[in-house]
């Protein structure tokens, strides 16, 4: 490191809520482009699987891939805090945006999309979507008896 450079500074909770926005925004204008309709509601939400499938089958680069993981888990994030009153946050262990809802654990919608695209359907972002908003959360496993 030389001496010009700098840690990174934390974002604050308000700037990472703005940026999310603006991504989001982003990707529902280029979806909007594409011919595609998306909201700020759970049908748009059930809708993201189909569109992964859709974008997976046109063989993008991993650079594409990685534009749509922040795009898409922007969206998917902002629908979470809009239907689920939830916030944006920074989470500095993991240094990445996370969603946190009142009374549960925070999630990561960048992390699930990329695990949709890169794992494949098991990583259902509708399910994640419903889990967030709705519940009910999957109960952690058992800690094993001594």
């Amino acid at each position: 490191m030389s001496s010009d450079d700098t840690p990174d500074a934390i974002p604050s909770d308000e700037n990472v809520a703005a940026d999310m926005l603006a991504f989001a925004q982003m990707f529902v204008d280029g979806t909007a482009a594409e011919g595609q309709a998306f909201g700020w509601d759970a049908p748009s939400a059930r809708r993201l699987d189909g569109l992964c499938e859709a974008f997976l089958a046109g063989d993008p680069g991993e650079d594409v891939i990685q534009s749509m993981v922040l795009a898409m888990g922007a969206y998917l994030g902002e629908l979470i805090v809009r239907n689920g009153d939830g916030r944006w946050a920074y989470d500095a262990e993991a240094c990445a945006a996370r969603v946190d809802l009142p009374s549960r654990k925070p999630c990561f919608p960048h992390s699930r999309v990329d695990h949709r695209l890169h794992v494949g359907p098991a990583h259902s972002l509708r399910l994640f979507y419903e889990i967030a908003v709705t519940g009910p959360l999957l109960a952690e496993a058992p800690r094993s008896a001594k």
